[in-house]
């Protein structure tokens, strides 16, 4: 093994392994469940580690990486999991691997952290914050700004987020919301998310997507291109996310990236050195002929796919939800439309489930995607969101 590249995967879906087998390297899983990864171990190639990736001692990851080192001699380690990122970045620094700093990867996971590096960086790109456990400060900044959003720090998916609009609200919260949690004052406008990737700090903007929410944030629909933001909104986020990329010193990989924009006015949301989740790879590959995911497990080995023919000028994710109740109808088609097409449509529950309350991405009921043109696939997009796919009534 020592004669070939190896890439060291953190905490892998098995589709991240069938992903990683083009770039013809040998694989190194780890995960703390051995799983069904297993069965994807290619002979003579592919070895797999049980370690939990989720929670260490430091003494524990140094044991883990001197057995790699010994072992399988590793030329980079990745993650595309959000709990693996800190992990990578350790060991990639012990092993002396491509990699980001952890401390980096820390500033990045961590919204609290964040939110200080902009406050003194870029100013322009934050927004007001206090603690949770400080009921006083959070009371300042309702009396200031009017809306404070509730979050955990290290949070995603959308789980755990909360707008608030008075003190009283906020003391009505689960204790367990409260505790810990980072408040912010509530930005308003299009949330957009964005793909870009970094080389010796440099960056470039690879795709950027509209995002829309439901119940408790969660989101519920992708399109791009954005059909809300004009070119100079986007030559804004484009400059935004380089800012914000270089406020953090982050100089090599993939990131994900959420802002809000209003008018002129860019707020960063949150942003992650992985790429983004909810199927936006596939709208990347859609729209760019890139394969993203592998774009992002293979260049700390330097290896960049060359992108493929671009299937269509715009494409959309829309992911279905429903008011808790009893299932009573679906939708288990999708429209037909001129100048859409649909690589799929999955509505996951069935009529007599019980539906309950939209708290997080872990909720959601099935979703679909579509590609075409831009003016098409926005129309459909719009009227898939306004007449939801399954329909409750209370028990």
């Amino acid at each position: 093994m020592a004669d070939r590249a190896s890439l060291v995967l953190i905490g892998p879906s098995a589709n991240i392994v069938r992903v990683a087998r083009k770039l013809d390297v040998d694989l190194i899983i780890v995960d703390h469940t051995a799983r069904d990864l297993t069965s994807l171990l290619r002979p003579l190639r592919d070895q797999f580690f049980l370690f939990d990736y989720r929670q260490y001692l430091p003494p524990e990851l140094a044991r883990f990486g001197q057995l790699l080192q010994a072992t399988v001699h590793p030329s980079a380690v990745v993650s595309m999991t959000e709990q693996g990122l800190v992990c990578a970045a350790e060991l990639s620094e012990l092993l002396g691997t491509p990699g980001t700093p952890p401390t980096v990867v820390n500033a990045m996971r961590d919204k609290a952290a964040m939110r200080a590096v902009l406050a003194q960086s870029a100013p322009r790109l934050t927004v007001a914050t206090a603690s949770g456990d400080d009921r006083a400060a959070v009371g300042r900044l309702l009396g200031a700004h009017g809306s404070v959003i509730v979050k955990p720090p290290l949070g995603t998916a959308s789980d755990g987020v909360r707008r608030v609009r008075s003190l009283d609200e906020f003391d009505r919260l689960d204790p367990g919301l409260r505790r810990g949690a980072l408040v912010e004052a509530y930005a308003e406008g299009v949330e957009v998310s964005v793909e870009s990737l970094s080389e010796e700090g440099k960056h470039a903007v690879v795709l950027i997507v509209e995002k829309r929410l439901g119940e408790n944030f969660v989101e519920i629909g992708h399109v791009t291109p954005s059909p809300s933001l004009s070119e100079q909104q986007c030559d804004r986020v484009r400059q935004a996310v380089t800012d914000l990329l270089d406020a953090l010193d982050y100089r090599d990989g993939p990131a994900h990236s959420e802002l809000i924009v209003q008018g002129e006015e860019i707020v960063v949301v949150e942003t992650h050195n992985r790429p983004g989740g909810d199927g936006i790879a596939d709208l990347v590959s859609a729209t760019t002929g890139l394969d993203w995911r592998l774009a992002c497990l293979g260049w700390p080995l330097g290896r960049q796919p060359q992108p493929d023919e671009v299937r269509s000028e715009a494409a959309a994710i829309v992911f279905f939800t429903a008011s808790p109740g009893v299932v009573t109808s679906l939708e288990t088609a999708p429209p037909s439309m001129p100048e859409v097409a649909w690589d799929y449509w999955t509505v996951t529950p069935q009529i007599g489930d019980v539906v309950g309350p939209l708290l997080s991405s872990a909720h959601r009921l099935g979703s679909g995607r579509m590609i075409g043109s831009r003016q098409a696939v926005t129309m459909t997009f719009e009227q898939v969101l306004a007449a939801p796919a399954i329909t409750t009534e209370s028990p």
